[in-house]
């Protein structure tokens, strides 16, 4: 004769199910959150526009090893994290050239693009980079949202 009841098991079970939905729930409302932020285009003078690529302009110049100016392509925002692309040019505005930086010979046999994209999160300093990627050849960012936990929206795909 068995001294444990037939419904211990199923019991313990449904314990096991109310804690892990109770554990998952804040988790899950937090991605919900991340990923409902509204998508905006701040215009160049917003507040937060030049920081965002001052930063990112900073992030690539200490990259590449010599100046950068970058052209804005898009910029985008949700909550604190932005997402920029933009075209890498010399400071006085001409074509960039990788000549005398670690990428010159990638950019020499085409493995170097004149792209640049960075991921930033505004924290209590500032607007600080996450992630770049200085001449992409291909959407060096597709992994971004589920890698840092971002909004996927911010970066367009599908």
């Amino acid at each position: 004769m068995s001294l444990v009841s037939p419904e211990a098991p199923r019991r313990a079970l449904s314990r096991r199910c109310i804690l892990a939905a109770a554990t998952a729930a804040p988790c899950l409302l937090a991605v919900s959150r991340t990923w409902a932020q509204t998508v905006q285009m701040p215009a160049p003078e917003d507040r937060d526009y030049p920081l965002i690529v001052e930063a990112a302009q900073a992030a690539a110049t200490m990259d590449v090893g010599k100046p950068v100016k970058l052209t804005v392509s898009n910029l985008q925002t949700a909550g604190n994290w932005a997402f920029i692309r933009s075209q890498m040019k010399s400071p006085s505005g001409t074509q960039f050239d990788y000549g005398g930086t670690r990428y010159a010979e990638a950019a020499a046999n085409g493995g170097k693009s004149y792209s640049h994209v960075a991921l930033l999160r505004r924290r209590d300093q500032g607007w600080q980079i996450v992630v770049q990627a200085v001449g992409p050849t291909d959407v060096a960012w597709a992994p971004w949202a589920a890698t840092y936990g971002a909004p996927p929206a911010l970066f367009n795909l599908p």
